[in-house]
């Protein structure tokens, strides 16, 4: 009898203790491109029956300086959406309002007005830690920008021909084998 009982307090001492999730993403990274304006969701569903309120930090980017100018960059949950100002989003913890039980709230990156000159081109990235309780979870936005010109072109020769000029998804290239392009 001794052993049984030594058996059971073992198997109950030793068994993983089980935390349930009080939250979940869509996704763990979320992509999208911008041209000119942004809105990159990746909403929170609340698993509780009773409403839970997010904090949220950003804990890596590679975002460069022209990305994270106060009137462009902002982060938004259920209650706010929180610009760049003086860098705050990379030095500060928010806390969201209620989500609501067992319901989905919004979450997402906002990025505005990127098709300025002065805003460089790139593959960038911004992974933000989300708290709840005993729950983290970390979403990644990837984001691209393309060039959207040629600034200057040098001619050298005016054996090439390039059309249509405007373009919109194909570019026709006629020039003269001598001439090693």
């Amino acid at each position: 009898m001794k052993k049984a009982i030594l058996l059971i307090i073992m198997c109950i001492v030793t068994s993983p203790i089980v935390i349930a999730q009080s939250f979940t993403t869509e996704a763990d990274t979320v992509k999208g491109t911008i041209y000119s304006y942004l809105n990159l969701h990746n909403n929170i569903t609340n698993l509780t029956s009773s409403p839970i309120k997010i904090t949220w930090r950003i804990i890596n980017s590679d975002f460069p300086a022209s990305w994270k100018l106060d009137s462009l960059l902002g982060i938004c949950d259920n209650i706010a959406c929180r610009p760049n100002i003086n860098n705050q989003l990379f030095s500060q913890t928010f806390t969201s309002g209620d989500y609501d039980a067992n319901a989905t709230g919004d979450f997402h990156l906002q990025m505005n007005k990127y098709n300025y000159s002065h805003v460089e081109s790139g593959m960038h990235y911004i992974t933000i830690e989300l708290k709840e309780g005993s729950t983290t979870r970390n979403v990644t936005f990837f984001v691209t920008k393309y060039p959207t010109g040629v600034t200057s072109i040098t001619r050298t020769m005016d054996n090439i021909f390039i059309y249509p000029n405007p373009a919109k998804n194909e570019v026709n290239v006629i020039f003269d084998r001598d001439m090693k392009v």
